[in-house]
């Protein structure tokens, strides 16, 4: 053996004893390193369930209604507060005008049905409030009535974030009735429609609709994820409307369809008690 492949041996021996070292340590860290993904601890899942519970109890899905906007809202992201210690209470009182809108409204409503004592204009100026089973309204200030409560006969109002936040900033809230949000109590004429009667009825009319029913025992057989979506009207023609009707069976089963999610179809029954129209209820609030 020459010098050259003297050397070259040397060579070949130090490169494997060094591919030796570098596996050795590969393996070194390897047996050093923890397995990934790691095995969760008894201590975390139960931690991480016990959590899981708590948010998912009774308690913490709680919702309640503001008494400023009349929107439903968790309970635990809404504030409860004596009415008297509102902030910028001065922020929620509605126009002379909208007032007089609702106590008129109100005068009329309380024709049609004797079991609303209305204040008449004169009593309302004075501190007193004025009744109703929807709103309360006293100096101007308009609260809706099923975000009222008493507790240790102080009068409380519950109120959402938002527009906790916005009388904080001293910000006119957004959907109160000061900034003239005020759709106003349900008509008795109104209550009480079906589906289909409202839509005869309608100013205005769905491009596309998605109600979901659902049995009255909470069946797992239809139990379904929330729908949420945008909604979009359209001004209706009244006087094409009313030349049109009554509809034909095929443009309103063009207008209308039921899709049945569930191991069976609803009962007639069922349906009938959503989909019915009395023309009686029309003719005589509408017509008559």
């Amino acid at each position: 053996m020459n010098e050259t492949e003297e050397q070259a041996s040397c060579d070949d021996d130090s490169m494997g004893d060094l591919t030796q070292n570098g596996n050795a340590t590969k393996k070194k860290k390897c047996s050093i390193s923890p397995p990934w993904p790691e095995a969760i601890s008894r201590g975390l899942k139960e931690t991480r369930l016990q959590q899981f519970l708590q948010q998912m109890s009774m308690s913490a899905l709680a919702e309640t209604t503001c008494s400023v906007c009349n929107v439903r809202t968790a309970v635990n992201k809404s504030k409860k507060i004596p009415v008297s210690k509102i902030l910028n209470a001065h922020l929620l009182e509605v126009s002379d005008e909208l007032k007089d809108l609702i106590i008129s409204n109100q005068s009329s409503t309380a024709q049609n049905s004797s079991d609303i004592n209305i204040h008449t204009a004169e009593h309302d100026q004075s501190s007193s409030p004025l009744n109703s089973p929807y709103f309360y309204c006293k100096n101007r200030i308009i609260l809706y009535a099923n975000g009222l409560s008493q507790q240790n006969r102080v009068s409380m109002c519950t109120v959402c974030q938002k527009r906790y936040d916005s009388l904080s900033k001293k910000h006119i809230p957004k959907f109160s009735p000061a900034n003239n949000m005020w759709l106003g109590d349900v008509p008795t004429e109104l209550q009480g429609l079906t589906i289909a009667e409202e839509k005869l009825i309608s100013l205005y009319r769905h491009n596309s609709c998605v109600i979901k029913l659902h049995s009255p025992f909470h069946s797992t057989t239809t139990a379904q994820s929330a729908l949420r979506g945008n909604c979009i009207t359209f001004l209706q023609n009244i006087p094409n409307i009313v030349n049109s009707l009554p509809l034909r069976l095929d443009d309103l089963c063009e207008t209308l369809k039921v899709i049945f999610v569930g191991a069976r179809p609803p009962e007639r029954i069922q349906l009938k008690k959503i989909l019915t129209v009395r023309k009686k209820k029309l003719y005589k609030h509408y017509i008559g």
